[in-house]
Protein backbone atom coordinates (compact mmCIF):
# COMPACT_ATOMS: atom_id res chain seq x y z
CA UNK A 1 0.00 0.00 0.00
CA UNK A 2 1.41 3.37 -1.04
CA UNK A 3 -1.02 5.41 1.03
CA UNK A 4 0.09 6.19 4.58
CA UNK A 5 -0.22 8.39 7.65
CA UNK A 6 1.88 11.54 7.91
CA UNK A 7 2.14 14.34 10.45
CA UNK A 8 2.00 17.94 9.26
CA UNK A 9 2.19 20.83 11.70
CA UNK A 10 1.19 18.52 14.51
CA UNK A 11 -1.82 17.06 12.71
CA UNK A 12 -2.19 13.40 11.75
CA UNK A 13 -3.17 13.24 8.06
CA UNK A 14 -3.84 10.26 5.84
CA UNK A 15 -2.04 10.67 2.50
CA UNK A 16 -4.15 8.70 0.00
CA UNK A 17 -1.72 8.13 -2.85
CA UNK A 18 -3.83 7.36 -5.92
CA UNK A 19 -1.37 8.93 -8.34
CA UNK A 20 -0.57 7.36 -11.72
CA UNK A 21 -3.12 4.56 -11.42
CA UNK A 22 -5.32 2.80 -13.89
CA UNK A 23 -8.57 1.27 -12.59
CA UNK A 24 -7.20 -2.10 -11.41
CA UNK A 25 -4.32 -0.56 -9.48
CA UNK A 26 -6.67 1.97 -7.93
CA UNK A 27 -9.03 -0.81 -6.85
CA UNK A 28 -6.16 -2.66 -5.19
CA UNK A 29 -4.97 0.46 -3.36
CA UNK A 30 -8.42 1.51 -2.17
CA UNK A 31 -9.20 -2.04 -1.01
CA UNK A 32 -6.37 -1.56 1.51
CA UNK A 33 -7.16 2.09 2.30
CA UNK A 34 -10.88 1.73 3.11
CA UNK A 35 -10.43 -0.53 6.17
CA UNK A 36 -7.70 1.75 7.54
CA UNK A 37 -9.96 4.80 7.36
CA UNK A 38 -13.02 2.95 8.61
CA UNK A 39 -11.17 1.88 11.78
CA UNK A 40 -10.79 5.51 12.81
CA UNK A 41 -13.35 7.35 14.97
CA UNK A 42 -16.26 9.04 13.23
CA UNK A 43 -15.60 12.51 11.82
CA UNK A 44 -11.92 12.40 12.80
CA UNK A 45 -9.76 11.76 9.74
CA UNK A 46 -8.01 14.41 7.67
CA UNK A 47 -7.30 13.09 4.16
CA UNK A 48 -5.07 14.43 1.41
CA UNK A 49 -5.75 12.55 -1.82
CA UNK A 50 -3.18 12.65 -4.62
CA UNK A 51 -4.64 11.84 -8.05
CA UNK A 52 -1.86 13.33 -10.18
CA UNK A 53 -1.48 11.28 -13.35
CA UNK A 54 -4.67 9.27 -12.76
CA UNK A 55 -7.28 10.00 -15.38
CA UNK A 56 -10.90 10.40 -14.31
CA UNK A 57 -12.52 7.77 -16.47
CA UNK A 58 -16.17 6.98 -15.72
CA UNK A 59 -15.13 3.70 -14.04
CA UNK A 60 -12.54 5.42 -11.85
CA UNK A 61 -14.98 8.17 -10.87
CA UNK A 62 -17.63 5.61 -9.99
CA UNK A 63 -15.11 3.67 -7.89
CA UNK A 64 -13.98 6.82 -6.05
CA UNK A 65 -17.60 7.82 -5.41
CA UNK A 66 -18.24 4.47 -3.74
CA UNK A 67 -15.06 4.77 -1.67
CA UNK A 68 -15.93 8.33 -0.58
CA UNK A 69 -19.41 7.21 0.45
CA UNK A 70 -18.03 4.29 2.46
CA UNK A 71 -15.35 6.28 4.29
CA UNK A 72 -17.31 9.55 4.64
CA UNK A 73 -18.53 8.97 8.21
CA UNK A 74 -14.92 8.74 9.41
CA UNK A 75 -13.58 11.73 7.46
CA UNK A 76 -13.57 15.23 8.90
CA UNK A 77 -11.95 17.06 5.94
CA UNK A 78 -10.66 16.05 2.50
CA UNK A 79 -8.24 17.85 0.22
CA UNK A 80 -7.12 16.68 -3.21
CA UNK A 81 -4.23 17.49 -5.51
CA UNK A 82 -3.96 16.68 -9.19
CA UNK A 83 -7.48 17.64 -10.27
CA UNK A 84 -7.35 19.61 -13.51
CA UNK A 85 -9.63 20.55 -16.41
CA UNK A 86 -12.62 18.25 -16.85
CA UNK A 87 -11.70 16.46 -13.66
CA UNK A 88 -13.10 19.42 -11.71
CA UNK A 89 -16.56 18.48 -12.99
CA UNK A 90 -15.98 14.89 -11.90
CA UNK A 91 -14.88 16.12 -8.46
CA UNK A 92 -18.18 17.96 -8.12
CA UNK A 93 -20.00 14.68 -8.80
CA UNK A 94 -17.95 12.88 -6.15
CA UNK A 95 -18.61 15.69 -3.67
CA UNK A 96 -22.34 15.54 -4.29
CA UNK A 97 -22.41 11.77 -3.88
CA UNK A 98 -20.26 11.63 -0.74
CA UNK A 99 -22.02 14.48 1.03
CA UNK A 100 -18.71 15.99 2.12
CA UNK A 101 -16.76 18.47 0.04
CA UNK A 102 -13.29 17.56 -1.18
CA UNK A 103 -11.37 20.79 -1.79
CA UNK A 104 -8.86 20.86 -4.69
CA UNK A 105 -5.38 22.36 -4.35
CA UNK A 106 -2.45 22.83 -6.71
CA UNK A 107 0.28 21.52 -4.41
CA UNK A 108 0.75 19.00 -1.60
CA UNK A 109 1.85 21.79 0.74
CA UNK A 110 -1.31 23.86 0.07
CA UNK A 111 -3.52 20.85 0.73
CA UNK A 112 -1.70 19.91 3.91
CA UNK A 113 -1.80 23.49 5.21
CA UNK A 114 -5.58 23.68 4.60
CA UNK A 115 -6.16 20.44 6.48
Amino acid sequence: MRSHWITHKGKKIFYADYSNFKLEGLKEETAEVAPVLCKEPLNSVLVLTDVRGTYGTPDIVEHLKKLASKTQPHVHKRAVIGVTGVQTILLKAINKFSGKETVPFDTVEEGLDWL
